[in-house]
């Protein structure tokens, strides 16, 4: 059984995860050792060492796992725009949380390097039919997206997931007129 699906691995990488983020709320991210994560979460230095290389990896594992709310469920309705951007919405509000001590701990590129993954690889078909053809413009729209997404989760989500939606999709189609 392949390492990423056996149970066990899974479970592990669960309590690594939510050890993490009850960490995250009385510690900066930076003082948290391997020793503290794994003690909280249960699990052996080993377990730790087995899975990841560093503590950011939990996350980076996280975000490529759940690829930004899009999963078996809901991959045949990524193949329209609107619902890309509404999944993935749906996920940082889920995330609001992670997101918020991703901000405050100024870790902020891992979320940029999951919504540009993403987009190179999941979306990339998608955003290509909808004429986004050149990697330049891929990773404008990248940017765009993931700025939309900092400034809504730093001003508290107060725009519920759809009004969020829409508002991202208006102006990534407002480049089809220039």
């Amino acid at each position: 059984m392949e390492k990423s699906r056996n149970p066990k691995n899974i479970f592990v990488k669960e309590c690594l995860f939510t050890a993490l983020l009850i960490l995250m709320q009385s510690k900066n991210f930076h003082e948290i050792t391997v020793t503290e994560l794994t003690k909280k979460a249960g699990v052996s230095r080993m377990a730790f060492y087995r899975n990841y290389e560093t503590i950011e990896d939990i996350i980076i594992d996280y975000f490529n796992t759940t690829k930004l709310g899009i999963n078996e469920n809901n991959a045949d309705k990524i193949m329209y725009l609107p619902n890309m951007i509404l999944r993935t919405c749906e996920f940082f509000y889920a995330n609001q949380e992670l997101m918020n001590d991703l901000i405050h701990f100024h870790m902020t590129d891992l979320i940029l390097n999951a919504i540009e993954a993403h987009f190179h690889s999941t979306f990339y078909l998608l955003l290509y039919s909808y004429g986004f053809q050149s990697d330049y413009e891929i990773s404008a729209l990248v940017g765009i997206f993931f700025k939309i997404l900092i400034d809504w989760t730093k001003n508290g989500m107060t725009e519920n997931i759809e009004q969020m939606s829409i508002t991202i999709y208006d102006i990534m189609t407002k480049f089809d007129n220039y």
